[in-house]
């Protein structure tokens, strides 16, 4: 039980030192009350966050129609070595 909640202070404190050295508060004073926070961490982390959903997406969506070009493929394929030529 020690050990999960020091995890969490451990996690705490770190999300705190990197909103801390954020780029765009770095001069900015930092009110430890949990909307500021909130509000920091949005800002600084929501951006780099959708890019990298964004990317993960467009690779999912690639990888599906790679899947649905090779499904059309091997049908034709069978289609071609199934029937009977006359």
């Amino acid at each position: 039980m020690n050990n999960s909640v020091s995890i969490l202070a451990s996690s705490f404190d770190n999300k705190l030192n990197l909103l801390i050295k954020c780029k765009y508060f770095s001069e900015a004073y930092i009110s430890y009350n949990s909307l500021s926070i909130n509000t920091l961490q949005n800002l600084c982390f929501r951006i780099p966050k959708a890019a990298l959903l964004h990317g993960k997406s467009v690779g999912f969506a690639l990888q599906n129609s790679r899947f649905r070009n090779a499904k059309q493929l091997l049908l034709i394929f069978y289609r071609n070595i199934l029937t009977k030529s006359k």
